[in-house]
């Protein structure tokens, strides 16, 4: 046990088939786990391929149990597989809709194509609440009631666990209220007790159906000055003896700004299993993987690492990898889950107000239209994502559609009165409210025209919005426009409840 102290790293790797960096990391340096990312993935089908290689290899090195292989497949704007696989409309718009049931449905969904295709853990839910608009998970967050975070989290875990796949809680704790991205700086978060307190409740509501929770790269002033992924009092205190927690604790990637740059890799890996975790990111880069595994060995060595903590941190990756079969025998219709998660899309929808749809048959509408255009998570997601339009499923339908296309922001209103002249209705899709949104709006209004706008990501700014018909979809997945489409057409009735406070502008 000792000599592998691999076992608690699991290590990222570039391209889409093992290479000679995996090999050695899996080969010399026995590591725990691999994780995806969407430099690995070309399709389902070539996932597949490459999942079986990876196990191939840990098993012909003389593994007794598979290797975990993570991925973030959260659904909405965090998919690292697009293609041959189903894409759920997201966390936030499931928690618009509310329903136990359709979480739990979603997350079967899910569970049951990543098995399929050799993915053994879900780095998901996430069950950091939506505490501020500002904040930087946005629509990656069910909501902001505890209770509703809690429970949709626990259901869609419960789904993915159905079938294999090891759900994962994250972050672990104090996201919501940050504004600070880890991947480039330490977030610091003045939590008071009750905030805390809210914050913790959803961890404990899904317990019991995660089988790994992640920590999060964020300092916690009321609790301790180290980092929660380095800090014994937030994962031996709150996480293991307040909430009961009693799986893996699995760190956010070491590799991260927020710990890079004040403690390096070597000594976070020690720090992080002296506190209590046990599953080691590091996602990128071979000589900081090494060096988490050289870092740990020495610290066994010296006894700065006890054996008694090493050998609790090893033992519950183990049990949990234990529990993994080599090769899966789930199966998935791609057409069918895709036709089911596009009606649940549908529901999860919400509008405010509905007086301008549904839209009929004959209409002439004018759809404005975006490009993600460097507005997404990566440069890859808005090359794949590109255009995120209705216009064909409407007009399959029998409505007529002009599109104008806008790239950073809705274009001036005095761009659009030509052609304004000849259409029914506007339908914008927003990623944002903006200045130029509202004077859209305003000049809509003004020439008596009908207006239909829809949010495309986060909802907040928009109410105040003067508007005939405003939605929500939380997300711009395939399924999510696909069931925009469904509830202007009026095929399916949207909900009425956004899971967060929308204020007024």
């Amino acid at each position: 046990m000792i000599e592998r102290p691999g076992k608690l790293v699991m290590v990222g790797f570039q391209g889409t088939e093992p290479d000679d960096h995996l090999r050695r990391m899996i080969e010399e340096f026995r590591v725990g786990g691999v994780i995806l990312f969407r430099r690995n993935v070309v399709n389902a089908e070539q996932v597949a391929s490459l999942t079986e290689e990876i196990q191939g290899i840990a098993k012909n090195a003389g593994y007794e149990s598979p290797l975990i292989i993570s991925i973030d497949q959260e659904g909405g704007i965090v998919n690292r597989i697009r293609d041959g696989i189903t894409l759920s409309p997201g966390n936030m718009a499931i928690g618009a809709i509310g329903k136990e049931e359709i979480a739990r449905e979603i997350g079967e969904i899910i569970g049951r194509e990543l098995s399929s295709i050799g993915i053994n853990m879900n780095l998901a839910p996430v069950l950091d609440l939506a505490i501020s608009p500002s904040n930087h998970l946005g629509t990656r967050c069910f909501g902001e009631d505890p209770e509703l975070v809690g429970s949709m989290g626990r259901e869609l875990s419960g789904g993915l666990a159905e079938y294999g796949v090891s759900p994962v809680g994250k972050h672990f704790l104090g996201y919501g209220s940050s504004t600070t991205d880890p991947h480039m700086d330490l977030p610091r978060n003045n939590l008071g007790s009750e905030q805390l307190e809210n914050s913790l409740k959803p961890f404990k509501i899904a317990r019991d159906n995660l089988q790994g929770i992640m920590t999060a790269h964020i300092i916690l002033n009321s609790i301790d000055s180290s980092p929660a992924t380095l800090s014994a009092k937030v994962i031996k205190g709150l996480l293991r003896e307040k909430i009961g927690f009693t799986g893996p604790v699995i760190t956010d990637c070491l590799e991260m700004g927020a710990i890079q740059d004040k403690y390096g890799t070597g000594e976070a890996a020690i720090r992080a299993v002296k506190s209590g975790a046990d599953l080691l990111v590091v996602s990128h880069h071979q000589r900081e993987q090494i060096s988490a595994i050289r870092s740990l060995r020495e610290a066994l060595t010296d006894g700065r690492l006890k054996k008694e903590e090493f050998e609790e941190s090893w033992n519950r990756v183990s049990r949990l990898s234990t529990t993994k079969p080599w090769k899966t025998s789930s199966r998935y219709s791609l057409e069918e889950d895709e036709e089911r998660m596009t009606e649940i899309s549908g529901q999860t929808i919400t509008a405010l107000t509905t007086e301008r749809i549904p839209l009929k048959e004959g209409e002439e509408v004018l759809s404005i239209t975006p490009k993600l255009s460097g507005r997404s998570l990566s440069p890859v997601q808005d090359r794949e994502y590109g255009l995120l339009s209705v216009k064909s499923r409407l007009e399959e339908a029998g409505v007529g559609v002009s599109e104008v296309v806008y790239e950073q922001e809705v274009p001036d209103f005095r761009h659009l009165e030509n052609q304004m002249e000849n259409c029914d209705k506007v339908i914008v899709l927003a990623l944002e409210a903006t200045k130029k949104l509202n004077d859209l709006a305003k000049y809509v209004t003004r020439e008596e025209a009908e207006m239909i706008i829809v949010s495309l990501q986060n909802p907040w700014g928009f109410k105040g919005i003067p508007v005939d018909s405003l939605l929500f979809t939380y997300g711009y997945s395939r399924p999510s426009l696909k069931g925009l489409a469904d509830v202007l057409l009026g095929r399916i009735k949207p909900n009425s409840n956004p899971p967060v406070t929308l204020e007024n502008n």
